[in-house]
């Protein structure tokens, strides 16, 4: 008998398994890696990074994030979030970028619709993307409507980030905690130091005042303060290993 070549399907139950388990149940891992995707679209350049809950009495909470970057072609936004896998990053060419962790903004379905809203070059896209990890994409030229519901000024490009938290059980912080646990988390420790990392919240239509978020160290102990001798160099390296006394994702 012949041999019958065949590839493994990758269901809708498989992609909710792995993406549940990849954020385990943590709304703060969808916020890192949504800021860390705008950080990257940002690269060198300057620019800032708006994170936004809202909260409306009878529909599902919503968090956002938002950068005034690049922006993605309408290809670009289906090859990004469309495809597990595909080299889309830039970071196979040398740019300075996460790159091989990529994925992740796909698991932030995990939760419920992840919507992905850019405008590129006078185009507006949208891409969606279930907890099945089925998908809905679709694109029109760009309105001042649109650029103001995405707070996207005229000239610019951008991209907007929407989970709708549609899972039951899943906890947004109030207000002060989120912002605090986002200012203590280790993976924004670079970004919240050396961009503007803007919080805000809006409940029931009512708009809180902004407040910047940077990196605050974490309570800790001290391990480890010494100079170590490193073999062909003749400055020493300084070591400092500190113990956090809780766990840096929780």
């Amino acid at each position: 008998m012949a041999a019958k070549a065949g590839k493994v399907q990758y269901t809708g139950r498989a992609f909710e398994q792995d993406a549940s388990q990849a954020m385990g149940g943590n709304i703060d891992r969808a916020l890192v890696e949504l800021i860390t995707n705008a950080d990257d679209a940002y690269g060198a350049n300057d620019g800032e990074i708006n994170v936004e809950v809202l909260r409306t009495d009878g529909e599902p909470t919503r968090v956002i994030v938002r950068d005034l970057a690049k922006g993605l072609a309408p290809d670009q936004l289906e090859a990004c979030f469309g495809v597990l896998g595909a080299k889309t990053s830039g970071f196979e060419v040398g740019e300075q970028v996460r790159g091989l962790l990529g994925r992740g903004a796909k698991d932030t379905a995990a939760f419920g619709r992840a919507v992905f809203e850019t405008i590129k070059d006078d185009t507006y896209s949208w891409f969606q993307i279930d907890r099945k990890g089925d998908t809905v994409t679709d694109q029109e030229q760009v309105t001042k409507a649109l650029r103001k519901r995405l707070h996207i000024p005229e000239g610019q490009n951008g991209l907007v980030a929407t989970i709708h938290i549609e899972l039951p059980g899943i906890e947004v912080h109030r207000d002060t905690r989120l912002a605090q646990r986002l200012a203590d988390h280790v993976q924004l420790r670079r970004i919240s130091t050396e961009r503007t990392l803007v919080f805000q919240t809006t409940t029931d239509g009512k708009r809180s005042p902004s407040q910047q978020i940077r990196w605050t160290e974490p309570p800790s102990d001290m391990l480890v303060d010494t100079d170590l001798e490193i073999p062909g160099y003749d400055v020493p390296a300084h070591l400092v290993l500190l113990k956090l006394k809780s766990p840096a994702d929780n």
